[in-house]
């Protein structure tokens, strides 16, 4: 489980043995050295949760840039719309009186 080997380990006696060990024939004493939070899967799982629930900072910077960006993208295409919908406006404005003159 810890070392994700495909194909088991001959383990003598006196070896270390991890969590997930599988015992294909004969019989297994296993002397626990380390329980709970001291194992070594326990403190894989609290490294993973920790960064998991943290962020680092250049994360933190880009989430602020793309407040401020997606602003701007807002402004831009508002201006945008305005802009084209105006000169229509005054296209078809002009157009129609274009005549008179």
């Amino acid at each position: 489980m810890i070392t994700a080997e495909p194909i088991s380990k001959l383990k003598d006696k006196g070896k270390s043995v991890f969590a997930g060990t599988i015992n294909q024939d004969g019989i297994l004493r296993i002397k626990a050295k380390k329980i709970g939070k001291a194992t070594v899967l326990s403190q894989i799982i609290d490294l993973v949760e920790k960064a998991q629930s943290s962020k680092p900072p250049v994360q933190r910077i880009a989430d602020r840039v793309v407040k401020y960006f997606i602003i701007c993208c807002m402004v831009l295409y508002i201006r945008f719309k305005s802009f084209i919908l105006f000169n229509y406006i005054n296209i078809c404005f002009c157009s129609r009186f274009a005549h008179v003159l």
